[in-house]
């Protein structure tokens, strides 16, 4: 599970969350978290720089959250709070933190040279079953087909 910081002003937020998150077998920590929230939406842009961070949000705080979420901060967790959202979001925004990384590593690439890599990659943990492969890249067996069709052609025109 994650390491979270919770830096919430309103004590009764602050201890409900901590439960409900303990209860999921996340830690919360101050010094080596893996991912912050905070009610402060000023040190939400500023802790979204370095770490994923969530921000609680009301019904009437939702307008502020989407528009920390253009400005970095991941995303919010409804206030009042569901038993598994805080866990989910948490998760998600680990996900994505991991994903937005391994990105920033990478040379560019184009869309296609990814879409082809992510084919031949899924097609070989598949055993070459390419309809077990369509299944997992979400996208009918014609599609993949005619996809791996233009990846043997542009092969050979190389």
């Amino acid at each position: 599970m994650a390491r979270v910081k919770l830096q919430i002003q309103q004590p009764i937020n602050e201890f409900t969350l901590k439960m409900i998150l303990e209860a999921q077998g996340h830690i919360i920590e101050d010094n080596s978290a893996d991912v912050v929230i905070t009610d402060d939406y000023s040190l939400a842009i500023q802790y979204a720089k370095t770490f994923p961070t969530l921000v609680l949000a009301s019904t009437q705080q939702i307008p502020q959250a989407v528009k920390l979420m253009q400005q970095g901060v991941y995303g919010y967790i409804f206030v009042p709070f569901q038993p598994d959202e805080a866990s989910m979001m948490i998760e998600r925004a680990l996900g994505q933190w991991k994903i937005g990384k391994a990105i920033g590593k990478r040379k560019s690439v184009s869309l296609i040279e990814l879409e082809t890599e992510t084919i031949l990659k899924t097609l070989a943990e598949c055993h070459f079953n390419r309809s077990e492969t369509a299944r997992r890249l979400g996208i009918g067996r014609n599609t993949l087909w005619r996809k791996l069709k233009k990846i043997k052609t542009k092969k050979h025109n190389l």
